[in-house]
């Protein structure tokens, strides 16, 4: 078994929102904001998504979420990850396409 010598990056998380943010609207004028990515150093983001849920985060957006009353589910992780790979997931624009949660509705509709 090899140990790396580098220290753990962090881990990079999606959360999947019950609804999307009222305030948050797509080119055609329709709610579409339903998916966060964040990063924290930990192993496990258990105790960021902690923090989300008390509004204590430091995300205006997962505050906005908890002022509209919507809930959200941890629905995938990246291990190993720095801020560098955050950076590169939001940049695709791609979070409803990444999520594991999202796949299943769509994959029922191609059946």
């Amino acid at each position: 078994m090899s140990v790396s010598s580098q220290p753990y990056a962090g881990t990079v998380y999606l959360l999947h929102l019950s609804a999307p943010l009222a305030g948050a609207l797509n080119q055609h004028g329709r709610p579409a904001a339903a998916h966060y990515l964040g990063w924290t150093h930990e192993r496990s983001p258990e105790a960021r998504l902690s923090l989300h849920r008390a509004g204590r985060s430091g995300s205006v957006y997962m505050r906005q979420a908890l002022r509209e009353g919507i809930t959200f589910e941890l629905a995938r992780t990246w291990q190993d990850a720095d801020r560098n790979a955050e950076r590169r997931l939001k940049n695709r624009k791609a979070s409803a396409r990444l999520c594991p949660l999202c796949a299943g509705p769509r994959l029922a509709l191609a059946a």
